[in-house]
């Protein structure tokens, strides 16, 4: 596949996160966060994003598109280009990463990585964070579930928002590439969402259409991935995760059932009692003042 990517006009900003993003435009002005390879988590994590991102897509769940970013060292704001690692600055070489497209301009329109709950209600596509909650156990997404906010056009203040799933280097468990089970990993800081009562029927219906993916479009994703991303062997071990990825949509409904009785065993929705309730912030409340004590 051609590799000459977007060529990336000016770097604005360090991000945050463990992969050390940048905040980057092209030469028409639109704003992309970029992974680079070679970043703290792994090269691998690109090809991550780039995978999810895809299957996404195809399950209509809202997640900024993905795009091949060219980098070069003569550009505005290149004095950005490196990571922290410990003591040491490493050089981001120039070349061809990964570029998550933002929704909206993020220097002329909010984008919010944090709603409060009473707003929850108003995110339009609330559906896509339940998806998104199978989804995870079918790629052991082993980081948190991380959603950002944009206001939908034309609604008025405090009105409507979308959420857009972002985020999915460490799924496949990160660098290592595994399917295997993880526990309650992948979810969204806010676990009241799980409380929604058309959360188990969401999530087999995303099984439904998980298991309904073509394999030749699953398999497809791989020839996107350019060869400057992959290491010795990697086209082999990505080859054998995307055939454990395909069987593993068989025992999906079980995956999910089992992490769905577990969200409510161990307490992880939020609690629907007063009394409960109560108790969770006297919790919190003591949790707190210990953290500020020590």
């Amino acid at each position: 596949m051609p590799t000459m990517g977007v060529a990336v006009a000016s770097i604005a900003r360090r991000m945050r996160g463990g992969s050390q993003a940048l905040l980057v435009r092209d030469r028409a002005g639109k704003a992309y966060v970029a992974k680079c390879i070679g970043n703290p988590q792994g090269t691998r994590t690109l090809i991550n994003e780039w995978i999810v991102s895809r299957l996404l897509q195809y399950l209509r769940v809202s997640t900024p598109a993905v795009h091949l970013l060219r980098i070069e060292n003569e550009v505005p704001g290149s004095e950005l280009l490196e990571f922290h690692m410990g003591n040491q600055r490493v050089p981001i070489a120039p070349g061809i990463h990964l570029g998550s497209r933002c929704p909206v301009d993020p220097d002329r329109k909010a984008i919010f990585d944090f709603l409060p709950r009473r707003m929850l209600r108003n995110v339009v596509n609330l559906p896509d964070l339940f998806l998104s909650f199978a989804f995870d156990r079918w790629v052991n997404q082993i980081d948190s579930r991380q959603v950002i906010f944009i206001r939908e056009r034309s609604s008025p203040p405090g009105a409507a928002f979308r959420a857009y799933v972002i985020d999915h280097g460490l799924s496949f468990g990160g660098s290592r590439w595994t399917v295997s089970e993880s526990g309650l990993t992948g979810l969204f800081h806010d676990r009241s969402i799980y409380d929604d009562p058309r959360l188990e029927t969401a999530c087999h219906e995303a099984v439904d259409c998980i298991r309904d993916i073509p394999e030749e479009r699953l398999f497809a994703v791989q020839q996107e991935i350019p060869m400057e991303w992959l290491g010795a062997g990697d086209r082999e071990e990505m080859t054998k995760l995307l055939q454990l990825l395909c069987a593993r949509r068989s025992k999906l409904h079980l995956i999910v059932d089992r992490a769905l009785r577990q969200l409510r065993e161990t307490g992880a929705t939020a609690p629907k009692s007063p009394e409960a309730k109560i108790l969770l912030c006297t919790l919190l409340l003591a949790y707190q003042s210990v953290h500020r004590a020590l």
